[in-house]
């Protein structure tokens, strides 16, 4: 199955005693008690994501529910515009913590139409 990389902006922070690693574009999180549990804990909870959507065929109407722009072999995540906008989560989150911004490179599965 053909596959697209996408660049997935992910945000990391303190919320008491834990670290959370946080894709405001999927709405997903990791955590735990160090930094690197907790993104070892959101590469789990991105690979059930993508499992479970690809599994049920729910994908691509996920993504596009959360703001994804699909076209022409195209996938692409909201801005940050769209995602201070649409989901009060990461304006929370934004609001109320001090942030490290990262990345990560994952690659979504080509759906054929």
């Amino acid at each position: 199955m053909a596959k697209i990389k996408v660049q997935l902006s992910l945000v990391e922070f303190k919320e008491g005693v834990s670290y959370i690693v946080y894709s405001p574009a999927l709405d997903i999180s990791g955590y735990a008690e160090t930094a690197k549990d907790a993104r070892n804990s959101f590469k789990e909870a991105l690979n059930y994501f993508l499992e479970y959507t690809i599994e049920n065929n729910t994908l691509y109407q996920e993504l596009k529910r959360l703001g994804w722009n699909i076209a022409n072999e195209k996938i692409t995540p909201p801005n940050l515009v769209n995602l201070v906008k649409f989901n009060p989560n990461f304006v929370n989150i934004f609001d109320n913590h001090s942030l490290k911004k990262s990345s990560k490179q994952i690659e979504i599965p080509l759906i054929p139409a």
